[in-house]
Order: C-alpha cells, then structure tokens, then sequence
C-alpha cells in the first residue's frame, strides 16, 4: 500500500501548484475582489453607521451580517467555478500538463451544472454548522472531496462519495483546514479595518482571502488525487469481486 502524503507535503505542493498556476489564480483573485468589494461596499452604505466611523461596532450587526451573506452568495453561485478551476489546475500540474487560463475557465463552465447542487448541500451543511464551529469543521472533513468527485466523476452521490474517501484523510483534511478556520474568525476584523483605510485595502485583504482559499482548494484535490490513485491501485491488484470503495 502507497504511503500516505504528509501535511506538509501537501500543503507544499499546493503552494507549488499555484505558484505554477499564477495566470489563473490572479485573474480569479482579481474578479472575487473587485465583485466582494462592491458587494460589501454597497452593504456598508445601507447598514453601517454614518459618518465613516468603523470604530464602534455596536451598529455594526447589521452591515456584518450582510457581509456574510454576500460573501454566501458568491461562495454558492460563483464557488462551484473557483473550486473546478483549482481542481483543473491541480491535474494539469499532477500529470504534466501546462496550465492556461482558456483552458481552466472552459473546464469550470463544463463542470458548473454538475457541481451546482452537491456544493451547494455541501457548503450549506459547512457554513450553518460553522455557526456552533464543531459541526462545520466536521462537515468539513466529510465533505473535502466533494468538488473534486463532482468535477471529475460520474457519481449520483457527490456528497456521500466524499464520506467514504475522506476516511483515513480527516486528520489531514483539518490541519489544511485549520489556517482557513482561524482566518475565518479574523476576516471580519480585517474587513472592519481595510474600510476604514480605503476601498483599496480592502481589496486587497479580499484578494488575499481568495488566495488562501483556492490554496486550501488545490490541497484538498491532491489529497483526492492521491486517495483515488491509491484506491486504484489496490483494485487492480486484487482478485476481481474483492475490491472495495476503501
């Protein structure tokens, strides 16, 4: 049996990846920051308080919640784009193939209808259990493999797929994880701060957000890769009828 990618071999080829991919993710990071920079400048101007004051965060309830649900949105209708162009990206680069942007964009459109629902049921499950944050990160873990099954795989249950070939993966899945986690409980502060700087700061803490994000992406997708390839494996050197989804 194939050994088992450590963390940090991962996360080091995921950096690696993206470094290699940098025609795609920058364009990307660039149109998730220009969007969610509107979207949350146009939330402040309705909810915050008057005057610029971003000091005070007792009026603020109304303009953080709206912040949460436009960040939702653009996870829930552009999400499913972003994550199949971090799987195309980790493939290409997995099996020696040049990435390009063309390419990456024409792979997500494909893939978009495929991957709608089960991201959806996926980060719906994620993001309310992330109110409690125990049962989000548990979902988390379950869940990891689910864009990579949908893009990639003709499989009816996306979601209960991801299940059986997370298992054996979790630790690792929650350490690549745990960076977003704790960014998660900081981007509010962040974005409370870049507002009072100016639209450019804030811009700039988005992209940076995108950036970690579609890292931890690529991350989960060589774990599939390697989880898949190794399941492969075993199939073809047992006897037939003996294999198992492992």
């Amino acid at each position: 049996m194939a050994k088992q990618s450590s963390v940090l071999n991962i996360a080091t080829r995921a950096l690696s990846t993206v470094g290699k991919g940098v025609g795609i993710v920058f364009p990307l990071a660039i149109i998730y920051g220009i969007l969610l920079t509107a979207l949350d400048l146009v939330a402040y101007s309705m909810f915050g308080p008057k005057g610029g004051d971003v000091s005070g965060q007792q009026d603020l309830v109304g303009v953080l919640l709206a912040w949460t649900a436009n960040a939702l949105a653009v996870e829930i209708i552009l999400g499913p784009l972003f994550v199949a162009c971090a799987v195309y990206l980790g493939r290409a680069v997995t099996t020696g193939v040049k990435p390009g942007i063309y390419k990456a964009v024409n792979f997500a459109l494909s893939r978009y209808s495929r991957m709608f629902v089960p991201h959806l049921a996926a980060q719906l499950s994620i993001q309310l259990g992330m109110i409690i944050v125990i049962p989000g990160v548990l979902f988390q873990m379950q869940y990891a493999f689910v864009d990579s099954v949908a893009a990639l795989e003709d499989e009816a249950a996306p979601l209960n797929r991801s299940k059986r070939l997370t298992r054996g993966r979790r630790r690792s899945i929650f350490l690549l994880f745990l960076p977003w986690l704790l960014l998660s409980q900081l981007i509010v502060f962040a974005d409370l701060w870049a507002m009072g700087q100016s639209e450019l700061y804030l811009f700039g803490v988005k992209v940076a957000v995108f950036l970690i994000y579609f890292t931890m992406q690529v991350s989960f997708f060589l774990l599939y890769d390697e989880r898949t390839r190794q399941r492969r494996a075993r199939k073809n050197s047992e006897p037939a009828g003996a294999a198992s989804d492992g």
